[in-house]
């Protein structure tokens, strides 16, 4: 061991020190100098910059290094800038400081050129005393801090870290970037029209968006973390790791409630379907998409086709979802009958029943002749009255609900509630405020546009002027889902145990099946009608295929 060695050991806490020389160029030339005065030659440790927030030994290899060479007994003179250096750690310190006494290190400190001795009880109780109020100086400082943030928080400041993806900083404050918002919009409208991440991937790929750490190529996570903020309605809540308190804090929305309301509840329908089944469903679009069902465990049904075996079905995917669930006594008894159904038998079944219902619907023929006998073909006049009114309304509600999240604010500084209280109201007041936001918009859209119930009058356009001759008609795969999705609910598919059979549960949006027309003769000349009997469900038949 050279013992006319001063070993200098240098660490600053942020990168700005490390970036304004305020510290580790210092303790460089002070220990140099020191090293001059006593006439030993000097070698550097240099530890660079290191949080002191997490003052142990786990993000100090250079110290760790250092102390190897301690142990060896290679070190006898060690100088640092401050004795915090080392560690604010009060555990930490006690384990250097023992391996120092155990290998009679003396350690020097700023511009003194006496050391102190660890096996002097005197100078330990310095050192001691001195780390001690370094600590508690540490401690005050990350608690002042803690508290600084909290309270730019509260006024509506960035908590810190890069913005998500939509959002730039100005002023310290989360504002909307321009050239982001658009691709934002994007990936929700391409996820919300049924896409996969897959193809939002290819989109955002071809028209060369980088992600916010200037990559190529979107992760899945990324798109579902973008798919998951709600910042773009114009919040997000920041909850304090020390005191568990969250701090709910307002941004400018980005994007149309509607359009955050529909992704939300596509997500919650896609919450239970794993990879390999939305795989399945992208790769060819089958006509009976999201309307098939087990009738045993309840889950989706998928569909695969494989020409080169043979492959063409519908069938349960109880056994490739039931790992991601923990009631898994509910798929047993789907594992013992896995049969499917063939693809182009099923979807030929489906269709020819759902138009020989409605072809014989006497309330499907009334509420076409309602339509078009109210000048269906003309462009429908609009209450405007009627609608400001209601638009009107909802702008008291969605008032109202900003205040009850106001006072519940309120309450939760105020300690009134408790936290478990407070995340439940909260979470119940955000998916309200949500709903009423998505129906003044659409209330504002048929306002400008002059249109109700939309959707379905453009169902009725489409198809209710044409329907006995559907049968004919060489519709596409889209226009024929389109139609199914107008009328039909969902079909549960029951197994059979005994048989090789299905039976198909058919759940119509209304009670097309089996009604009748019963009329009512009014004086002696006049007579009228109502039309009674009706069911929504109608069940029928098919061959399975024995996997």
């Amino acid at each position: 061991m050279d013992e006319n060695i001063l070993h200098i050991y240098t660490r600053v806490s942020t990168d700005v020190q490390k970036e304004e020389g305020t510290s580790l160029q210092t303790q460089k030339d002070l220990g140099a100098s020191l090293g001059n005065k006593l006439g030993y030659p000097v070698k550097i440790w240099d530890e660079g910059s290191q949080s002191s927030s997490k003052d142990d030994l786990d993000n100090r290899p250079v110290l760790v290094e250092l102390l190897g060479e301690v142990q060896k007994g290679n070190v006898r003179h060690l100088y640092v800038w401050n004795a915090d250096r080392l560690s604010r750690n009060d555990q930490t310190w006690s384990m250097i400081k023992v391996q120092l006494a155990r290998n009679n290190v003396l350690l020097y400190s700023g511009e003194d050129s006496s050391p102190k001795d660890f096996t002097n009880p005197q100078d330990e109780l310095l050192i001691n005393l001195l780390s001690s109020i370094s600590s508690y100086d540490n401690k005050i400082r990350t608690e002042r801090f803690r508290l600084g943030k909290l309270n730019r928080i509260r006024g509506g400041g960035w908590l810190g870290g890069p913005p998500p993806y939509g959002y730039q900083i100005i002023d310290k404050k989360l504002v909307p970037n321009p050239d982001e918002v658009k691709w934002v919009e994007l990936v929700y409208e391409i996820y919300n029209n049924g896409k996969s991440f897959d193809d939002i991937k290819m989109e955002l790929l071809a028209n060369g968006v980088k992600t916010r750490r200037n990559k190529s190529v979107w992760s899945h996570g990324s798109l579902q973390q973008l798919l998951r903020n709600t910042h773009y309605q114009g919040f997000y809540n920041v909850t304090d790791k020390k005191s568990g308190e969250t701090i709910r804090c307002e941004c400018e929305p980005i994007l149309s409630p509607t359009l955050i309301n529909e992704v939300r509840i596509r997500q919650k329908e896609n919450s239970h379907k794993t990879n390999t089944i939305r795989k399945s469903w992208s790769k060819r679009n089958y006509l009976l998409r999201g309307l098939l069902y087990c009738g045993t465990c309840g889950g989706p049904f998928g569909g695969r086709t494989n020409p080169n075996q043979y492959l063409s079905h519908y069938y349960c995917t109880a056994k490739e979802t039931k790992w991601k669930n923990k009631n898994t006594d509910k798929y047993k008894d789907c594992g013992k009958f896995r049969r499917s159904l063939k693809i182009e038998e099923t979807d030929k079944l489906m269709w020819e029943t759902v138009i020989d219902v409605l072809s014989k619907s006497h309330l499907f023929k009334e509420e076409t002749k309602q339509e078009f006998s109210s000048g269906f073909h003309q462009s429908k006049s609009t209450d405007i009255q009627k609608v400001e009114k209601d638009i009107k309304k909802v702008d008291a509600e969605i008032n109202r609900i900003e205040g009850l999240i106001v006072d519940t604010e309120t309450d939760r500084l105020l300690k009134n509630r408790t936290p478990k209280q407070i995340k439940e109201i909260m979470s119940n007041l955000e998916i309200a405020l949500l709903d009423l936001k998505s129906r003044r918009e659409r209330l504002q859209l048929e306002l400008d546009e002059g249109k109700k119930d939309q959707r379905w009058v453009d169902w009725l356009k489409e198809f209710g002027n044409k329907i006995d001759s559907l049968l004919e008609n060489d519709l596409s795969v889209e226009e024929k889902q389109r139609f199914l999705n107008g009328v039909l609910d969902k079909v549960v598919v029951n197994i059979d145990p005994n048989k090789q059979t299905h039976k198909l549960n058919l759940n119509f949006t209304l009670p097309y099946v089996n009604d009748e027309l019963e009329w009512i003769k009014k004086g002696n000349t006049k007579r009228t009608y109502k039309i009674k009997g009706g069911k929504k469900k109608l069940t029928v038949s098919t061959t399975s295929k024995k996997k």
